[in-house]
């Protein structure tokens, strides 16, 4: 079985004057940076990794009902 680490670390961003705030997440493959995603954005951070190991992802969310809500 191949071994893949992924790292991720937490960023904030405030511009100098104050009137912008942002947080995510900078992604790693085996120590390689491959994207930034939004805070608590796992389905983007899935994406991000699957697609950097050269799998075709398509990622949905489900109800309670387990019926798609919504993909990408």
């Amino acid at each position: 079985m191949k071994k893949v680490k992924i790292s991720i670390k937490q960023y904030e961003y405030t511009c100098s004057d104050g009137c912008c705030y942002e947080q995510g997440d900078y992604i790693f493959v085996n120590g390689e940076r491959i994207g930034d995603v939004p805070a608590h954005s796992v389905e983007n951070a899935l994406q991000v990794v699957l697609s950097h190991l050269g799998y075709d992802v398509e990622v949905e969310g489900l109800d309670e009902h387990n019926e798609v809500i919504w993909t990408m």
